[in-house]
């Protein structure tokens, strides 16, 4: 007998994450439909969410909720790179937070992405493991690549200089690279089903189409509302709403620090050329020193993905038509940087993430008598899975300290202290971030 009672029937609908990719899913989505206890309640399926409790279900019965299903959300579109140093180069969090902080940042991301391959054993087709490429995207940026394999080198972290002629044979117009390691790349929705699937495996449960109503500390619990009338009483409740954290109160102090942010993807058809460039110790992604940079993955099957020509603001997931005009844009950038012609666009969309003003993620622990109230939110799978260790490890030890440099009590950049200052879902915030983004596109063209 299933303790949960009948699995209600799940209305037909299109399932959306980007169209590469959509996949089979194995198992039908279940919605919440009776009242549930657990020692932690989660707030949104994404892959905070869902490392939080692929961590904590190690230990406890966990619950998570989400308003629509695993990998609608922004972590079901974007492009699987799982870096190190995509976001945020190394070198700038060595300065604002000391050499200590800094290698103890990168360890801990290395440790997250290997203890998440370990939990699910995805195949190599869905988790790619190797190299990336940093490339300067102007002549002049090559100290920038100096001063970074500096400091990677002292924290012996795997780093190769490469000349324009080492880069000739595949790619032009880039006067020099590092060749980074531990570097990876995912399926992401693969990632958030075989996380879900681990997650239930473990005794814990999650429920889609279940959209949270409201919540509230009663005594020495938390109860949670959903929108059908279903309650869920926890010790602990985390809220990882991502796009959605404005909208909620808990998190409006870390929403004070997010940029919401428009990208444009496109991937092409499949290639030998690039397949062969794969299986033959290629990179798993390549990314410019520019301040709104572009990136591409290069794919197992051959084929490529590109993504960049980011703008200010909050779209759902759409796709594109390939004459849309920021995907000809990169279309034509990856054109302009590849020897080998790149194949037909297969597909192309838009999407939205919140990213925090320096970059790094944010945490916020509140104590309620021997209950946690937990907000938290970054961009990018990676740090989504550092943030699943050090929460559910606070959680467990009942320790309210989280890193110090992932804590919304942080010492911020003036870009970050600036928007703080700016009311949340203000008009005038919306200027600002358009205004960053101009001199930012300035910044790029004139350095």
């Amino acid at each position: 007998m299933d303790p949960h009672g009948p699995i209600p029937k799940i209305k037909e609908r299109s399932w959306k994450p980007a169209p590469l990719w959509q996949v089979t899913r194995t198992s039908t989505p279940r919605s919440i439909n009776a009242d549930q206890n657990c020692e932690t309640v989660i707030v949104g399926a994404g892959i905070t969410g869902l490392s939080i409790a692929l961590s904590l279900s190690q230990t406890q019965h966990v619950v998570v909720l989400d308003a629509a299903r695993i990998g609608e959300g922004s972590s079901g579109w974007n492009a699987g790179i799982l870096s190190v140093d995509t976001t945020i180069d190394l070198r700038t969090v060595e300065g604002a937070f000391g050499d200590d902080e800094a290698k103890a940042l990168i360890d801990s991301l290395i440790d997250a992405l290997a203890q998440t391959k370990q939990s699910l054993a995805l195949d190599g087709n869905t988790w790619q493991s190797g190299s990336s490429l940093y490339v300067a995207a102007k002549s002049r940026h090559r100290s920038h690549l100096v001063d970074e394999a500096t400091v990677r080198e002292k924290y012996s972290l795997p780093t190769k200089t490469l000349s324009k002629k080492d880069l000739e044979s595949n790619w032009r117009g880039f006067s020099a690279a590092l060749e980074l390691g531990h570097e990876q790349g995912v399926h992401p929705v693969e990632l958030l089903l075989a996380m879900g699937k681990t997650i239930t495996e473990k005794g814990s449960d999650i429920f889609e189409d279940s959209p949270v109503e409201s919540w509230e500390h009663v005594g020495d619990h938390f109860v949670v509302r959903c929108r059908n009338g279903s309650l869920v009483h926890a010790q602990n409740l985390v809220l990882c709403p991502g796009l959605k954290s404005s909208d909620i109160t808990e998190s409006s102090e870390l929403s004070k620090l997010l940029v919401p942010v428009v990208g444009h993807v496109f991937v092409t058809e499949p290639s030998e050329y690039f397949a062969d460039l794969v299986r033959n110790g290629g990179p798993v992604a390549l990314w410019d020193t520019l301040q709104l940079y572009h990136y591409v993955r290069y794919l197992p099957d051959g084929r490529i993905l590109v993504g960049g020509e980011e703008t200010p603001g909050v779209v759902p997931g759409t796709v594109l038509d390939a004459s849309d005009g920021h995907i000809q844009k990169l279309y034509q950038w990856a054109q302009d940087h590849h020897v080998h012609k790149l194949p037909a666009i297969q597909h192309c969309w838009k999407a939205s993430l919140v990213v925090p003003a320096d970059g790094l993620p944010l945490v916020k622990f509140r104590r309620l008598q021997n209950n946690f109230l937990v907000s938290a939110v970054t961009d990018g799978l990676p740090f989504g899975m550092l943030l699943g260790i050090t929460v559910a490890r606070c959680l467990r030890t009942g320790s309210a300290q989280p890193v110090h440099m992932l804590s919304n009590r942080r010492r911020l950049a003036l870009a970050a202290k600036l928007l703080q200052a700016l009311p949340v879902g203000d008009s005038i915030r919306g200027l600002a971030c358009k205004a960053a983004f101009a001199v930012l596109r300035l910044w790029d063209a004139l350095l």
